[in-house]
């Protein structure tokens, strides 16, 4: 459907007067003229090779002339990339590179690497038999391909290893009584070199330091502790503990005090384990019901702020006295226990 009646290309050069295409100065010239062309064509297709050694930047513009007036008489090719009409379209013609990739890369456990070359003009050849532009690989691997074009064949290859990381906390689960710190110890390993941490928790808790490698919690109640370790190129390696609460809520009280004694038993106070408890309330009351002590916010085991047998400044009498106290904890709970003592002179 298309029939050349006469082709003829020249070269020339930069600095000459010789026309071209372009209307300006160019540097090789294909020029094809008494063409006739079959109803339903609607472009036409130059193709051209560089030569070993080409290299640069090429400027490309054709033109079609002496067409009919409805037409315009003559139209020439535009650049699409820039908002000026008629201009030429440039053409870098490049080398094929001697590294397109690194020797090695190393990639997280279970990830993948797209390796895509976008060499335009050229062929591929993949040492798995591939001829795809692209391919996803998997560490441990060791890949090659061969890059073709008209004039050159080159062959790349790269090494791709798993990115090594990972962290371990022995125990599965670890005890600690309420109020008290918890040391958490690991084991890590990252083959890439330096490594960050991040501890979390999803429980009523307190870290030391949420961006060391080992951390001390302060919990409140049962639950995870999460530690996550991250590597430079970005891979996470995570472990977590369960974290048991013991929460010993028992207390001691006596049953007889000897105000005026000198031996030790001359105070009324409550003692136990006293890391989980933040205070109570501690209220005495006669045979009568009379209200003769009533003490906030004392520490368990704090005997000094105990009932010492005074009201009202001065010894109450030998009988048997009752009392209430309200313990609240730490991890929120209020406990009330009742009893009485003897008081003896």
């Amino acid at each position: 459907p298309l029939r050349w009646a006469r082709s003829s290309a020249w070269r020339t050069h930069e600095g000459s007067s010789g026309s071209s295409p372009m209307g300006n100065t160019g540097r090789f010239l294909l020029q094809i003229s008494e063409m006739e062309i079959s109803p339903g064509i609607d472009s036409i297709v130059a193709r051209a090779i560089s030569l070993p050694g080409t290299v640069g930047k090429f400027l490309n513009q054709a033109a079609l002339r002496k067409l009919p007036e409805t037409l315009g008489g003559q139209i020439t090719s535009d650049n699409p990339d820039t908002p000026e009409g008629g201009d030429s379209t440039p053409l870098w013609v490049v080398p094929l590179p001697d590294s397109l990739f690194a020797n090695r890369y190393q990639l997280c456990v279970g990830d993948s690497l797209l390796v895509n070359p976008t060499l335009y003009g050229a062929q591929y050849h993949w040492d798995n038999g591939s001829t795809d532009r692209q391919r996803w690989v998997k560490a441990p691997d060791s890949v090659s391909f061969s890059v073709y074009t008209e004039c050159v064949e080159k062959t790349y290859s790269f090494l791709v290893s798993d990115d090594l990381v990972w962290v371990d906390i022995p125990e599965d689960s670890l005890t600690v009584s309420l109020g008290q710190w918890l040391s958490i110890s690991n084991i890590v390993y990252s083959s890439s070199g330096d490594v960050s941490f991040e501890w979390t928790t999803d429980i009523q808790a307190q870290l030391d330091c949420a961006s060391c490698q080992e951390a001390k919690v302060y919990a409140l109640q049962d639950g995870y502790v999460y530690i996550y370790m991250y590597d430079d190129n970005g891979c996470i390696a995570a472990d977590s503990v369960y974290v048991r609460v013991v929460k010993d809520r028992s207390v001691y009280f006596p049953n007889i005090i000897s105000p005026s004694s000198l031996s030790g038993n001359n105070q009324f106070f409550l003692s136990g384990t006293e890391t989980g408890v933040r205070n109570y309330h501690l209220k005495m009351y006669d045979r009568w019901g009379n209200l003769v002590f009533d003490v906030h916010d004392i520490l368990l085991g704090e005997k000094d702020r105990g009932w010492n047998g005074m009201a009202h400044g001065k010894q109450v009498e030998e009988g048997v006295y009752a009392w209430i106290a309200t313990i609240y904890y730490i991890d929120g709970y209020t406990k009330e226990v009742s009893g009485d003592v003897t008081v003896l002179h």
